[in-house]
């Protein structure tokens, strides 16, 4: 991807994934900052109202449990479901357990397009918590579904 910018300074939204590398991640904020303006990445369940209401009951957890299944629809099929609908349940889990990852195990399956269709994560960190995180764009009906549980 070649990256072209221009010294117009608008603020932008940018749709998940910010980018292919971290390189151009970093080349992407580095022209932000040189234009002042606001960049901001498509991890819009963060702002959900849901999530907003729950977050101060969540504490410090030590499971987390995800579901994120969506019926099937080709928009979204050029990329794996991890960067279609997983990396929102990421997103949350990650500004909530404040930890180091120390390990990652990952799983998907391809069933109607050339990317993972069905994923699961399991997120170990450094403090003990554990994540299992499940997304899928193939199931028969949609549902959303975190748990969250702590002492």
């Amino acid at each position: 991807m070649q990256l072209k910018h221009s010294k117009k300074s608008k603020h932008i939204f940018i749709e998940k994934p910010l980018a292919n590398s971290v390189e151009e991640a970093r080349t992407m904020i580095s022209l932000a900052t040189e234009a002042s303006v606001k960049v901001q990445v498509g991890h819009v369940e963060r702002f959900n109202p849901a999530f907003i209401a729950s977050r101060s009951y969540i504490g410090a957890p030590m499971f987390i449990e995800t579901h994120r299944l969506a019926q099937f629809n080709p928009r979204g099929t050029d990329v794996s479901v991890v960067l279609d609908l997983m990396i929102h349940d990421i997103d949350i889990i990650l500004s909530i357990v404040k930890s180091p990852i120390k390990k990652i195990s990952t799983s998907g399956v391809a069933v109607v397009s050339d990317t993972p269709d069905i994923a699961n994560a399991r997120i170990e960190f450094a403090n003990g918590c554990v994540a299992n995180l499940t997304a899928s764009r193939i199931s028969l009906k949609n549902m959303r579904k975190s748990r969250f549980f702590s002492t």
